[in-house]
């Protein structure tokens, strides 16, 4: 997953910015928080601009001061990984795991253990086996674990967080179409000089994202997920969603997702007011058919949601909105993980049926399964006629 530049250029050609200033506007204004959770004496002097408007501490993936503090390593790690490749190429030897997390990974970008457990690991597997899986691929270098240090204390235990090293995207160009991966999929571990540590704000937008993709790959819903999908509109712009979902909800029935993650960094509040509007000449300039039948704000804590609903209102009314956030995905035991705003009921959990373990229609499995399960498929060369 690429960093999330939400700039209107980055995002649909054209000159944008003077049809977004021609819309209809009412001055709205971000609801700050008032108390500071923290007792930290060296706090940012800006915080109050970024905690959730009811003065939470930030959510695991949300705190705009975060920064990537990469765990010791071997010091023959390199090394080991080059020898590893070698032996994979030549032997042409990968395990069913290894492919599938050099995939997850060169699709997904950054992941936790949870995560890495659910898309590449049967639910009968154990914990243990995933955690020696993730040990020997670290060893062999192609793998990297990370963490974050913030000013701002966190009494929970921190995940790590694994990304591919360059001989793991290396070993993943072997085997997915892909020839390149940019050098954001690629991570070196290095003790940064202080100071100079890059911001997690990009790797909290792309984990939290892979939690959600998690989530439906767990209900067996989702088809296709791409990043930065680049989608053609009608007046010869293009724009590209932060995510694209293709999900099913039965035999020949499938629905369009777009997911949008916001992240409360600087100048979030005028951002947020771009994109929904880059979002709402999207939607004006896309034909019924090519429209998502639910735009997926993911926030970081609920508390945020009626701002976001006001702005969504205000600069995407054509959109079909549900509302998610951090804690909503990471717990694991209310399957109803959306929420609808409405002013005169507040924020109220809402469940989308097909998206709910209840829910028997045809499967993404069953689907996929149903591609490959071909007689034609297992015919000899010499018995295809055309």
């Amino acid at each position: 997953m690429v960093a999330q530049d939400m700039s209107i250029e980055h995002f649909v050609e054209g000159n944008i910015e003077e049809q977004a200033k021609a819309v209809p506007q009412n001055r709205l204004s971000p609801t700050y928080a008032t108390t500071v959770p923290y007792k930290s004496p060296s706090l940012p002097r800006d915080i109050l601009q970024y905690l959730p408007p009811n003065g939470n501490p930030f959510s695991l993936f949300g705190d705009p001061y975060a920064l990537l503090y990469y765990l010791p390593v071997e010091y023959n790690v390199i090394r080991n990984s080059n020898y590893w490749l070698r032996g994979k190429e030549e032997d042409n030897n990968f395990t069913a795991n290894e492919i599938a997390l050099l995939t997850f990974l060169a699709n997904h970008r950054v992941v936790t253990r949870s995560q890495i457990q659910r898309a590449v690991f049967s639910s009968s597997d154990s914990d243990t086996k995933v955690k020696e899986f993730i040990r020997k691929c670290l060893k062999s270098g192609i793998i990297v674990a990370f963490k974050w240090v913030s000013p701002c204390e966190n009494e929970k235990l921190l995940p790590h967080l694994y990304g591919l090293s360059p001989v793991g995207a290396k070993a993943a160009g072997l085997l997915l179409p892909r020839t390149h991966f940019p050098r954001s999929y690629q991570f070196l571990p290095i003790k940064y000089v202080p100071g100079n540590a890059p911001k997690m704000t990009d790797y909290f937008s792309t984990v939290i994202a892979n939690e959600f993709y998690c989530k439906l790959r767990e209900l067996d819903r989702v088809i296709e997920w791409s990043s930065q999908e680049k989608i053609d509109l009608s007046n010869g712009r293009y724009f590209r969603p932060h995510y694209a979902i293709k999900t099913i909800k039965d035999k020949q029935d499938f629905k369009y997702l777009w997911l949008e993650v916001i992240r409360p960094v600087k100048n979030w509040y005028s951002d947020c007011i771009e994109r929904f509007q880059q979002i709402q000449l999207a939607f004006t300039s896309l034909s019924d058919e090519l429209k998502p039948e639910l735009v997926i704000l993911l926030v970081d804590d609920v508390s945020r949601i009626p701002d976001i609903a006001d702005l969504a209102e205000q600069y995407m009314p054509d959109s079909r909105i549900r509302y998610t956030t951090d804690e909503r995905l990471i717990q694991k035991n209310d399957p109803a993980i959306f929420y609808t705003y409405f002013e005169a009921q507040g924020v109220t959990p809402s469940k989308i049926k097909f998206l709910t373990p209840e829910w028997d229609g045809m499967s993404a499995s069953e689907y996929h399964e149903s591609l490959y399960n071909r007689e034609d498929l297992l015919l000899d060369d010499a018995d295809y006629d055309y």
